[in-house]
C-alpha cells in the first residue's frame, strides 16, 4: 500500500485523514556518514522534478528545505479526507530533522515537525537528484536540488537587511511571494505582531518576515536564505544556516 501523507487543510483544503501511513518505524539510528561527507548529505533546497506526473492524491514533496543547521520546510502534497471522499490537499510545515539509516543500510531524513511527532523518509542521493520511496519499496519522486547561495551572496542579503535600503512592507498574498514565508507568518502570528517586506539586493528580491524579535528571509523558490534574532538595532544572525 503506498505511503499517505498526513495533510492539514490550509487555505480551504479538506481535512485531513487520520490514517496518514506515514513510516514511523524507530529500528534507524544516525548516519554519521552521511552527517559527515557532503558528497552523501543530502542538504540544500529540492525541487519536484516532474509535478504533473502524478495521479490526484499520489503523495509527495514538492519543496524539501533540508537547511544546514538541522531546520527544515516542507511543501507536500497527498490525499485528504473530504466529507467522506478522498480527494488532494497540500500542507506546508517546519521542524528539526536528522540523517539516519536502519540495520541494512537504508538511508532516511527523520523528520520531528514543530507540530509534534516524527516519522522518517527514505531516500537516496545521486548527484543532485534525491528519490524518496514509497513503503512499498517503490520509488515515490524524484527531487533536484537548487544552486546553492554562495556565503558572498548570504552577506549581501544579511546586510542588504541591516542597511534597511531596497526594504518595500506588503500585506497581501500575491503569487511570486514564497510559500515558505507565508506559511511560517501563520504558524507564528499569533506570537507577535510581524511584518512582511520585499528586500532587493542587486537585481535580486528576496522576501522578509520580521518581529518578535526575529528576522527571517527567503528567496522566491521557498528557500530560507538567512535569519536571526533581533536585540534594539542589533541583529545576531545564524550563520549555521
Amino acid at each position: 500500500m503506498r505511503s499517505a501523507l498526513a495533510l492539514i487543510a490550509l487555505l480551504g483544503c479538506a481535512d485531513a485523514t487520520n490514517d496518514d501511513g506515514r513510516d514511523r518505524a524507530t529500528d534507524d539510528i544516525e548516519d554519521a556518514e552521511a552527517k559527515l561527507d557532503g558528497a552523501v548529505k543530502p542538504v540544500g533546497l529540492y525541487k519536484l522534478i516532474d509535478p504533473y506526473s502524478f495521479e490526484e492524491g499520489m503523495p509527495r514533496f514538492e519543496w524539501l528545505d533540508l537547511r544546514r543547521d538541522g531546520t527544515f520546510y516542507i511543501y507536500e502534497i497527498g490525499p485528504v479526507l473530504d466529507e467522506g471522499n478522498f480527494s488532494e490537499g497540500y500542507n506546508s510545515y517546519f521542524g528539526t530533522y536528522t540523517l539516519t539509516k536502519d540495520r541494512y543500510g537504508n538511508k532516511y531524513v527523520r523528520v520531528s515537525p514543530e507540530r509534534g511527532g516524527s516519522w522518517r523518509e527514505k531516500y537516496t542521493l545521486a548527484g543532485d537528484v534525491a528519490s524518496f520511496y514509497y513503503r512499498g519499496g517503490e520509488v515515490g519522486w524524484t527531487m533536484h536540488r537548487e544552486p546553492a547561495l554562495t556565503a558572498a551572496d548570504r552577506k549581501a542579503v544579511r546586510d542588504g537587511w541591516e542597511s534597511g535600503e531596497g526594504r518595500r512592507k506588503f500585506s497581501d498574498r500575491a503569487d511570486v511571494h514564497p510559500d515558505a514565508m507565508w506559511s511560517r507568518y501563520y504558524d507564528i502570528r499569533d506570537i507577535a505582531e510581524y511584518t512582511l517586506a520585499t528586500l532587493r539586493v542587486g537585481d535580486t528580491v528576496y522576501y522578509t518576515l520580521s518581529g518578535g524579535g526575529i528576522v527571517e528571509i527567503y528567496a522566491a523558490n521557498n528557500q530560507l536564505v538567512a535569519n536571526g534574532t533581533i536585540d534594539g538595532d542589533r541583529v545576531t544572525w545564524n550563520l549555521a544556516l
